[in-house]
């Protein structure tokens, strides 16, 4: 249960994260890919997050005259977005899961005694 809340937490973070260049390629903005790179490389200063959105949603009047510009359709970008990041959590999560024996191929380290006093005789031997 753990694991899906925090999928669907950082899901969730990057979606937010992504929103104004989201915003401008569903309007099919002219400058799409120049919002897209303020908000990937300036968003988390907070400032460039702002200005990102702000600049999403001015007007286009370029994308009204050139209607044959195909749109980007907005959910394949969002796909593109968060599937490698949700297979990276997955894994992440599935490695930590798994136990280590010798069954499977991994070595255990030997058990080690801390915090029990030795006696020297059997440290160096008798």
């Amino acid at each position: 249960m753990y694991a899906l809340v925090v999928t669907l937490a950082v899901v969730a973070v990057v979606l937010v994260y992504f929103l104004p260049a989201m915003v401008a390629i569903s309007r099919n903005h002219l400058n799409a890919m120049a919002i897209f790179l303020t908000n990937f490389l300036l968003g988390w200063t907070g400032i460039g997050w702002v200005f990102a959105f702000i600049w999403a949603f001015t007007n286009n009047p370029a994308v009204v005259a050139d209607k044959a510009r195909p749109a980007i359709k907005l959910w394949k970008f969002i796909l593109l977005l968060v599937l490698p990041l949700v297979v990276f959590v997955l894994l992440v999560i599935w490695a930590n899961t798994q136990k280590p024996d010798s069954q499977n191929g991994m070595v255990r380290a030997p058990a080690v005694r801390t915090g029990v006093p030795v006696p020297a005789d059997e440290l160096f031997g008798k």
